[in-house]
């Protein structure tokens, strides 16, 4: 990756140096000499730049697109940007030639300023590759990723597999043994723990990973392409992620592709299974945010480093099927998420990787509106997932106002809406084999109290639960941060996950 890719957009130049130039260019368009400038028309511009600026702040807020607390800069920088095109436009037949580039200039600018703000705040997109869709860190081809799990097990891979563009460097390539283990299959529809400071990509793993699985890997790199080859030796490292489409199935559900991480140990023939976690972001978003803003799969490659190269396999599922649409996981107007995400993706996952559906090693978490649909499915369907991690969700699936939710998520079906109310999910003594983790952020007092409120209904409901607050606000960094100290916990208690003693942790602030 090349520096300007490596640039971020949290922090730094890029940053400092866009609204720089977004002040500079504003405040050199906005200084006139005319009184009448200063007295009508530059007071008319910035109203006419506020209402619509409300306008489309009132609706995103009513229509339940954007329900979260964003701070009150947006919408400054929103109408700044609005603003430096009103004024280009008034200001043009008096302007000279100067005022005139500045105010053109201005203008992108402005809007650039918007979205490193936004971003800055949310964390979505870490680094400027992040932004122009940049191959992930150690990502691989369809070819690559079909041939790695085709090694593993036979028949190959079912399709699906969307191709992806990869670094022509061989420098990393993951791959494991199709799990075996015994489970029964079902096809219906206190968190602790961080990495070692220092591990964050996984690759001081490769003394870590036992000859068992470099021998595999070699073993069956000499069936492949020269280059293949290479790559598939270098694997024992660390894991690799490659992008995988999930057929739609019973459901019919139109969904984005997804991403698939495989860790180290996934070419050891000698394990009979590797644990699964489905992973759900929020919306707005998409199955990558957890890739880039989340550091998942980087997460999971440093944990793997200190478990002689085992962690679970992670799939980055795309509920929603577009950036803004916000489908809370239910069956609804927006398509049948939800059978989607409890019949359609398991059985693709478990004949692809050869893992029997086994709640005891499963697990489905989620951040924000993703943390509602971990803890909703898992509740719904205990018999698929046996684990959930609700980072930050909400109570119940919602998209504002009762009648709104009533409306866009269950097209009028009062029956459907009550069904998935943690009221009537969360009976006494209901569940006896669910485990939950729900972490919020500090600085998100909102769902610190969702979380607090939950997890004291899902102890009644018998769901062994442990409800934690760490530092932080309803941020991508919050959601990589809490994945970070939860995944030892819930790795050590997955069927197939490492049984040696957890590595170092750091333990999260339990609630009151």
């Amino acid at each position: 990756m090349g520096f300007v890719e490596r640039l971020s957009l949290l922090h730094g130049m890029i940053v400092r140096g866009v609204l720089a130039l977004a002040v500079a260019g504003l405040a050199g368009g906005l200084v006139r000499p005319d009184r009448r400038w200063w007295r009508v028309t530059l007071p008319r511009l910035i109203g006419a730049s506020a209402v619509p600026v409300a306008g489309v702040a009132w609706y995103l807020r009513s229509s339940g697109t954007v329900r979260d607390h964003y701070p009150p800069t947006f919408g400054v920088w929103a109408a700044a940007a609005l603003l430096a095109v009103l004024v280009a436009i008034a200001g043009w037949r008096s302007a000279g030639g100067w005022r005139r580039a500045v105010a053109v200039a201005t203008v992108p600018f402005t809007l650039a300023s918007l979205v490193v703000l936004v971003n800055s705040h949310y964390d979505y997109w870490p680094t400027v590759g992040d932004l122009l869709g940049r191959p992930l860190p150690d990502q691989i081809n369809r070819a690559e990723l079909t041939e790695l799990l085709a090694g593993r097990t036979q028949p190959p891979p079912p399709a699906g597999f969307a191709r992806t563009t990869a670094p022509e460097d061989p420098s990393a390539i993951g791959g494991r043994a199709p799990r075996s283990g015994s489970g029964t299959a079902a096809t219906s529809g206190g968190a602790s723990g961080s990495p070692k400071a220092g591990a964050t990509d996984g690759r001081a793993a490769a003394g870590a990973v036992p000859g068992r699985v470099a021998a595999a890997r070699v073993a069956h790199a000499g069936r492949r392409s020269p280059r293949s080859s290479q790559r598939v030796a270098l694997v024992a490292a660390h894991g690799v992620v490659g992008a995988m489409d999930i057929p739609p199935g019973t459901s019919g559900f139109g969904h984005r592709k997804g991403v698939l991480y495989l860790p180290p140990a996934f070419l050891d023939t000698s394990r009979t299974a590797l644990p699964v976690i489905v992973m759900l972001g929020g919306a707005p978003g998409g199955p990558e945010d957890w890739t880039r803003g989340g550091f998942a799969a980087r997460t999971a490659d440093a944990y793997a480093a200190e478990h002689h190269g085992v962690a679970p396999i992670l799939a980055f599922v795309d509920h929603n099927g577009s950036f803004t649409t916000d489908t809370e996981c239910v069956d609804g107007p927006a398509g049948k998420a939800e059978t989607f995400l409890s019949g359609d993706v398991p059985r693709f996952l478990s004949a692809l990787l050869h893992v029997p559906v086994d709640p005891r090693g499963w697990a489905i978490a989620g951040f924000s509106e993703g943390g509602t649909c971990a803890f909703e499915i898992a509740a719904r369907h205990p018999d698929v997932y046996g684990t959930f991690i609700d980072l930050a969700g909400d109570r119940a699936p919602n998209l504002g106002s009762p009648a709104e939710t009533l409306q866009k998520l269950y097209a009028g079906n009062r029956a459907a809406m009550a069904a998935h109310d943690p009221d009537n999910l969360l009976r006494p003594h209901q569940f006896h084999n669910l485990r939950g983790w729900f972490l919020a952020g500090f600085s998100d007092s909102h769902h610190v109290a969702v979380a607090e409120r939950l997890a004291s209904a899902a102890r009644v409901a018998g769901i062994t639960v442990s409800n934690n607050v760490l530092a932080g606000g309803h941020t991508w960094r919050f959601a990589a941060a809490a994945f970070r100290a939860v995944l030892p916990s819930v790795a050590s208690q997955l069927d197939g996950g490492p049984t040696g003693p957890i590595s170092k942790t750091v333990t999260a602030t339990p609630s009151a």
